[in-house]
């Protein structure tokens, strides 16, 4: 992978980037005059109750048509198993992009004309029907084939090889080197997903390469463009260049085909059903199909560090061997100055999800005073102060209002607004989270059965993690892509509570926290554009963005985008992706390039005027000006 082999590099810089910064801070500061207020409590503005499920399938009423939709929606049709995981991707993405998916077991009949924009099915739904679908392409349906049927059957099927545009069948199973990804698809730039074993740093240990490398090959070319591309071992390479084959027969995973009126999508692989994968992937279709994209996004980067601070000075022995000192002391003298470094040196805004006592079953008891020096240390990072429910014992609804009873002693200006947990965890306390005004829930680890945000309930809303920061495969590199395709959002996580209980020496401050601040501004590097956010101002985008109505529409070379925000309500903010051209202005709102042919908007006004200008008109205008 392009990243991976700068990432050794990489992290011995941030590394001593970080420790010369520390050794040169000076602790013990006075606490500063405004420190022992939660300053991001004041974006809460949105209540109120929000959908708190992922959108359901319109069901097909007897006549092929969607029910409730009329004549004039553009909708999309899903032919599947509506309890399957592809089906729990497409309605995620649903859920998302508010797109109307209506489910069934059967293609539109002929007689049917209210036929859907976009047709998704799964592999097992393809046998017997590739002649209807070719028909449904003829007269402008597109088409994702969420995976392909088995190469048997692609072998015998003709008119299917014709659709995908499959040029040869090459090998029933190949065993990838890698994966590449190819620039412009997926938000985040080209990756090459291969582990250099070659390499000095190279760890056997931690070897990165999950991604399913064992699929059939097939070779595009006619009518096709491919976005995602296996690459081959030492052996196979050989063989390719015996036979002539050229890069472009290198297995196709992801594709496009150009068939009739239609495209067609493919994947050769199961990766839509990964959720987090697959929306991106959908959503990135979406952009290929069309001339110009713009879709709603929440733009916030969240740095969560979970169990840190502890207030309590236990597991003495243990912290005493390892730093030298106790809990509170190490946090004070080592910790909490390096995380100031990375605030101020990367642009990071932590969220620090603190725990009055990790242990419960411990015998010590938590420090008074201490949390004024905290607080005034978190002030230095522009972070938050906000509370961990994870714990070693049963943390209960007992222990939750006794925590914040505590807190509230301690820091009585301080507003707690956020919890982190995980799921099961987070529903024994709803009724506490209601009760105390918590206004946002976070999960350490990721749930598959949920989206990525959404709400709880009443006015609470979740944001699940999407990055352990502790470990990075390149699954999980796949799934930060896809989620920001689709949200420009992300969760980082850093869980501490190993630092102070080490199973190993990797756990160790000294040697986790190198790993996790060069995971961090690593993989967060291509989305710079995206703020940084806490978790509160991260509520806040959620919220606004859950509910938004917008409308687009394009006249010449502007780009209208409506919406009920700016003046008369809070900032949207969308992404506007494009097939070269660039953005030549903008009134009523601002942008920033995310990368090429992909920006962030801000939508200040409720009316925002985009206007663009193709790469080759500037050309045109350059050449006009030097004559």
């Amino acid at each position: 992978m392009i990243i991976t082999r700068r990432l050794f590099f990489i992290t011995i810089v941030i590394f001593l980037t970080l420790l010369l910064l520390f050794m040169g801070f000076q602790v013990g500061k006075e606490v500063v005059s405004d420190s022992g207020l939660n300053k991001h409590t004041v974006s809460v503005a949105s209540k109120g109750k929000g959908k708190a499920a992922v959108s359901e399938f319109i069901k097909v009423n007897k006549k092929g048509k969607p029910d409730g939709l009329s004549n004039e929606d553009n909708y999309a049709l899903y032919l599947g198993d509506e309890n399957s995981e592809y089906a729990d991707t497409v309605r995620e993405w649903s859920y998302y992009t508010k797109v109307p998916v209506a489910a069934a077991k059967k293609l539109p009949a002929r007689s049917v004309t209210d036929l859907p924009d976009i047709l998704m099915i799964e592999p097992e739904f393809v046998s017997g029907r590739s002649q209807r679908i070719a028909e449904l392409m003829d007269k402008g349906v597109d088409v994702v084939f969420l995976s392909l049927p088995s190469y048997s059957y692609v072998e015998t099927d003709s008119v299917l090889r014709e659709i995908l545009g499959i040029y040869k069948l090459i090998q029933e199973k190949v065993e990838l080197r890698g994966v590449h990804l190819f620039k412009g698809f997926l938000l985040g730039g080209e990756r090459i997903f291969e582990e250099d074993t070659e390499s000095d740093s190279y760890d056997e240990s931690e070897n990165r390469q999950d991604l399913e490398l064992s699929i059939p090959w097939y070779s595009v070319r006619t009518r096709t463009k491919t976005y995602m591309r296996g690459t081959l071992s030492d052996k196979d390479l050989k063989m390719a260049e015996a036979y002539k084959y050229k890069n472009e027969d290198f297995p196709a995973i992801v594709w496009r085909s150009c068939y009739g009126k239609g495209e067609a999508y493919a994947v050769n692989g199961e990766y839509l059903k990964n959720r987090r994968v697959g929306i991106g992937m959908l959503q990135a279709m979406m952009y290929e199909r069309k001339e110009y994209f713009v879709y709603p996004v929440i733009n916030a980067q969240v740095f969560s560090v979970e169990s840190f601070p502890i207030l309590t000075d236990e597991n003495q022995d243990q912290v005493k061997k390892v730093y030298g000192r106790s809990i509170t002391k190490a946090q004070t003298d080592i910790m909490l100055p390096m995380f100031i470094s990375l605030a101020s040196n990367f642009e990071k805004k932590p969220s620090f999800f603190l725990s009055v006592k990790y242990n419960l079953n411990d015998k010590a008891s938590p420090h008074k005073d201490i949390l004024k020096t905290y607080l005034s240390m978190i002030d230095d990072t522009d972070g938050e102060l906000a509370l961990s429910a994870n714990h070693r014992g049963d943390y209960s609804n007992k222990e939750f209002s006794a925590d914040l009873k505590f807190l509230s002693s301690e820091a009585p200006d301080y507003n707690i607004t956020a919890v982190i947990g995980s799921s099961d965890g987070l529903s024994k306390l709803s009724d506490a989270l209601v009760e105390k005004d918590v206004h946002t829930v976070a999960t350490s680890k990721y749930t598959p059965d949920m989206p990525v945000v959404g709400y709880l309930g009443d006015n609470i809303t979740f944001q699940q993690a999407t990055s352990d920061l502790k470990r990075h495969t390149f699954t999980d590199e796949l799934e930060l892509l896809g989620v920001y395709t689709v949200l420009a959002y992300s969760n980082s996580c850093y869980n501490m509570s190993d630092a102070f209980y080490p199973r190993t020496q990797k756990d160790e401050w000294q040697n986790s926290s190198r790993k996790v601040f060069s995971n961090l501004t690593t993989y967060s590097d291509p989305f710079r554009a995206v703020d940084s956010l806490t978790v509160t101002e991260s509520d806040e985008r959620i919220r606004n963005y859950l509910k938004i109505e917008y409308s687009v529409e394009r006249s010449g070379d502007v780009v209208t985008i409506k919406s009920e925000g700016g003046s008369r309500g809070p900032v949207r903010r969308f992404i506007l992706r494009t097939h070269d051209e660039r953005i030549k202005s903008v009134n009523g709102g601002e942008s920033k390039k995310l990368e090429d042919n992909a920006y962030l908007i801000s939508a200040e006004r409720p009316r925002v005027e985009i206007k663009l200008s193709s790469v080759l008109s500037e050309l045109v205008e350059m050449k006009g000006s030097n004559r």
